[in-house]
């Protein structure tokens, strides 16, 4: 673009993330922290997991600028 603009396409990796990954991630630990079995591990993976992908998207987003 000639306005030094960016366009979406740029980012499409962090995206993918920040629209797919994290919200399944979150359903899926809230989802299984209700279940009766598993639910102390599934509190603690969870938020670890979350911790994670906190760190990963910058990450992808400096190497798509």
């Amino acid at each position: 673009m000639e306005d030094g603009a960016v366009g979406p396409l740029r980012y499409g990796d962090v995206q993918v993330v920040a629209q797919g990954v994290v919200p399944v991630v979150a359903l899926g630990t809230v989802g299984g922290m209700l279940h009766p079995r598993g639910g102390a591990r599934v509190a603690a993976i969870g938020p670890a997991l979350l911790g994670v992908l906190l760190c990963v998207m910058p990450a992808l987003g400096q190497v798509a600028a």
